[in-house]
């Protein structure tokens, strides 16, 4: 089983939205310097400035306020970014770089039992699938790359899905066809709702034959063979 690139806290959530836009546009320009510095490990400091000065924050202060979190922090959230300390003679320094993101397991499982987990954080590549077992759930590949919190894909599924039933709830006409489909939408809503109370153990099925779908945090995760 692979093992954690970063150091994961079991016991805190962190403040940081990473599935929030403007998090989005700091991650894009994290990935962005690293590539072209064409280093494979960047000290955290000076990069931090540098996407302060990219993207119009005023200082360092400023952009951990964006991203309500330490540019550490942040960091250590990301699923496809690797950190270590540095002694080199004089001080310590945090040092980061990009792990590769297609070397990873094509079929992941991971048991949902305690509340923490879902602040685990999941980069789901353009062809990564995520399903559900117990509701009979899919998140298809759509094309384009995300990462949040398994929170985060519940709640925003949850979201889109209650605007579709609200759009159909508007345009029945009492067929029998539509009043099924509601009531199988309203019965998958309540059912991610259930998911983010953790009220019972589920499952999470992550599948993706590029390898490039991962979870910052890897302990808990069962790969198939």
């Amino acid at each position: 089983m692979p093992s954690c690139p970063v150091d994961y806290d079991e016991n805190s959530r962190s403040g940081i939205d990473v599935g929030h836009q403007e998090v989005q546009r700091i991650i894009e320009e994290l990935e962005a310097i690293y590539v072209m510095s064409h280093s494979e490990w960047l000290a955290a400091i000076p990069i931090s400035s540098f996407i302060c000065a990219q993207l119009g924050y005023e200082d360092i202060d400023e952009l951990e306020d964006a991203i309500h979190g330490t540019f550490e922090e942040f960091l250590r959230i990301l699923p496809q970014v690797q950190i270590k300390q540095s002694d080199d003679g004089e001080q310590e320094r945090l040092l980061f770089r990009i792990i590769d993101q297609t070397g990873n397991p094509h079929k992941m499982v991971l048991k949902i039992s305690e509340r923490q987990q879902l602040w685990n954080v999941l980069l789901k590549s353009p062809t990564g699938v995520v399903q559900i077992p117990e509701l009979e759930f899919e998140i298809s590949a759509d094309g384009r790359r995300r990462i949040d919190t398994i929170w985060g894909y519940l709640a925003s599924s949850a979201l889109d899905l209650e605007v579709r039933l609200q759009q159909r709830e508007n345009d029945q006409h009492d067929d029998p066809d539509t009043v099924q489909e509601l009531a199988l939408l309203r019965q998958v809503v309540d059912g991610l709702s259930d998911l983010r109370d953790l009220k019972y153990e589920w499952t999470l099925v992550v599948s993706d034959e590029s390898g490039a779908t991962r979870f910052t945090d890897m302990s808990l995760v069962d790969i198939p063979n």
